[in-house]
């Protein structure tokens, strides 16, 4: 329970800020304490980055590597090197 003049009323201007700062520190806290078994390393370091930053990037990481990805030609280390 909060406490304080708002109790537990949320701002619509602070709320949503609040709600992706939150999800960035469970999803850092769930990678500290053991990842999901399918975490990619991509998002590990998204949500690293958005927990130590403040600023949630874990979409525009996740949006740059499916570029990258439309940019190789072949499923191999070599071929992501190439691009």
């Amino acid at each position: 329970m909060c406490s304080g003049v708002h109790g537990d009323e949320r701002s619509p201007r602070y709320g949503s800020v609040v709600d992706r700062a939150a999800e960035s520190a469970h999803a850092f806290a769930s990678l500290v304490t053991g990842p999901p078994p399918m975490m990619v390393l991509g998002r590990a370091c998204a949500v690293m980055a958005s927990a130590f930053t403040g600023r949630d990037c874990v979409e525009a990481v996740d949006a740059g590597i499916d570029r990258l990805a439309a940019e190789v030609d072949e499923v191999s280390f070599e071929s992501v090197l190439r691009t």
